[in-house]
Formats: structure tokens, sequence, C-alpha cells
């Protein structure tokens, strides 16, 4: 006798699919026992006995549980298993590829995707020259393609902007492979050949059916935001923004013999940024990476970079052309420490100073 479930993975899956409500039906007992395997692994991830009525037995927010685990051992995807028993007669959903992904991705072969789309939502990205940006995708068994990257480049002796594509080693897969590039604007120019030199204007990456292109731009960001993105892999943003900071202290007092004394000293800052213009889709993308469950911000408050907590988010957005899209957050350091960053390096004077006026 066969159980039927809610759900049916194929060969892969996004942890978005998982149903709100797993349900298993048509069994004969009382309770069934589940566990979840990952990664082929000796022992369960979760585990519980679920007892029916009325022939089912369900567990509500299930996806939760799963993706709240690869959160935390950092896993972008992981071969995945449901295991049940019943009056010790074993039933087996699986064995299945699972990716992680936050969104609900309606009618998305996930398959598909995967062999169309870099590991991000955004396939255009607006970077100073100084970026650093890590892209993640996964390549399928049997998988097909050529590579390329394309330049466009404004040389110093020339009028227009010229297009340069440079070909790369073809995709040809035999085995799943989670692939990465770390990128970055001298690595990139790198690859140009001799005597090939100008302004960067923009790159566009092909890896197979996958796109994706940068923007470069003289604009200094004045905030860099590093989190971990929908597909639990690592990502970058970088905004020009003004940021107010607030500090806000409380103690408490006690008199003794006459003389006032301080205790339970409590010292909080909290920092408010209001972005510049942007578009609808970068504002978009900028409040979904807010609510990130790992952030990181490079700020001129704090020049070395500090795990954050946002407590607060402001967008309202518009897709009018014409319109002015705001993203205003509130956001305050991990840890509770006041930073403090040395203004300049020990032994930069290291010349006679001469009065150029004596």
């Amino acid at each position: 006798m066969l159980m039927n479930f809610n759900f049916n993975p194929l060969t892969y899956c996004f942890s978005s699919s998982i149903p709100d409500v797993f349900e298993m039906s048509d069994f004969q007992g009382s309770s069934v026992y589940l566990a979840i395997y990952l990664n082929r692994s000796q022992s369960p991830v979760f585990s519980t006995t679920l007892y029916a009525h009325g022939g089912k037995a369900s567990i509500y927010d299930l996806r939760s549980i799963i993706e709240n685990y690869m959160e935390a051992k950092q896993l972008v995807h992981a071969t995945c298993s449901f295991r049940m028993q019943v009056d010790r007669i074993d039933y087996t959903l699986g064995e299945f590829t699972l990716v992680y992904c936050k969104l609900q991705m309606l009618r998305t072969n996930c398959e598909l995707f995967l062999q169309s789309h870099f590991l991000t939502t955004h396939a255009v990205r607006l970077v100073p020259h100084n970026f650093q940006l890590d892209l993640q995708y996964i390549v399928l068994p049997g998988e097909t393609g050529q590579c390329a990257t394309q330049y466009v480049i404004q040389r110093e002796d020339k009028d227009a902007p010229e297009t340069l594509t440079i070909s790369d080693t073809p995709i040809a897969a035999k085995q799943f492979d989670f692939c990465f590039e770390d990128i970055n604007e001298e690595e990139l120019l790198g690859y140009l050949p001799q005597g090939v030199n100008g302004k960067l204007l923009s790159v566009t990456l092909f890896r197979g059916k996958r796109t994706f292109t940068f923007f470069l731009t003289d604009e200094v960001p004045t905030l860099t935001l590093i989190f971990q993105n929908e597909f639990n892999v690592n990502d970058t943003l970088y905004l020009t923004a003004q940021t107010k900071r607030k500090v806000s202290f409380d103690r408490s007092f006690a008199v003794c013999c006459g003389e006032s004394s301080a205790y339970d000293d409590n010292t909080e800052v909290e920092y408010e940024s209001e972005t510049s213009s942007l578009s609808y889709s970068s504002a978009r993308h900028l409040t979904q990476a807010l609510q990130s469950h790992k952030l990181y911000l490079i700020s001129p408050e704090l020049p070395v970079g500090s795990s954050i907590l946002i407590t607060d988010i402001e967008s309202e957005l518009s897709d009018a052309t014409n319109a002015n899209n705001h993203v205003k957050f509130k956001w305050k350091p991990l840890h509770k420490q006041v930073s403090f960053t040395v203004p300049r390096l020990h032994n930069i004077f290291n010349q006679v100073y001469n009065n150029t006026f004596d």
C-alpha cells in the first residue's frame, strides 16, 4: 500500500515549494514517524511523531524548519529525503536535490531556472570601479553552453565606446556542480588583449543561458551592504545614502548618605540611512536584501565593517517612470561596543616641515 503526499518534488526542487502544511494520507495506523535527511546524513536533521486524524497526518511550516537548518549550515543545496514509518512499515519520499530559495517561485521549473539564471534575482547591477562581487550558479548534469565576457570600453582616442567579447571555456557538465566567480575590475581588465586600454563602462557575463551585467559608475558609494540573498549565497549592494547617527544615554541614580551615585549606564547607538533616488526594481531589491538573516555593512562610521541588525524599514515605492523611490532604514551594530576609527596612520609625517611663507 502506498502513502500519498501533498508534495511530490521533481529531481530538482526549490525549498519554497514545500507546502505550508505537509500532509500524509492513505495509511493504516494511529501515528506516523517522520524524519528529514539532508545530504545522506546518518541522523535526521528533524524528526517527530505525528498523530493521525481522519486518516491524515500533517505538520505545519516544515519548510521553515528545513530552511533554518540550511541557513545555519550555509547550505545552498542539499540532497533531501523524507522517511516515514507507520507500524514498522517504511515509506520514503525522495531522493531529490533541494535548492534553498526564500521566494515563492510560482509556475517556475527549478531545473530550467537554474540553467538560465545566476543565484540572484537581479541580472543588472550598478557598481563603483573598486567593486568586489561574488556570482554563483549551479550547473546541472548534461548541461552545455558557450561562455564569454563582453566589455564596453571608452578608449581615450575614440569618441564612441567599443564592444569587445572574450570567449571562455564552454560548459560541458558531466555532474552537478556549484560554481562561483570572484569578480573585480582589475581581474576583468587582466583578460583583455595587450594594447586594449581605456575606461571600463560595463561588463556582461555569459555563462550558458545565464547573463549578468555590471554598469560601472564614478560615483563613490557611502554604504556597502553585504548580505545572504534569497538563495543563501553572499551578495553585495553599493548604495549612496545619507546617514544620521542617534545616541541615547540612560542611567539610574541612588542616594546614599546624602551623596548621589550613578549605576546601570545604558548607551544605545542607532543609525538612520536614506538612499538617493532608486529605480523601482532596485528599491525592491534593496528592501528584500535588508530583510536578510545575515547583514554586514561598511560605512564611513564603520570603515572596516560590522554585522548589523535592521530595526525598521520604510519603503513606499512607485513603478511610475518619473518616480523618485527612496528606501529609509534604521540599523544598529550587532555588537554594542562603541566603534572608534583611528583617523590617520601613525608616522605619516616623515619629512621635515618647511613653512612656505617664512
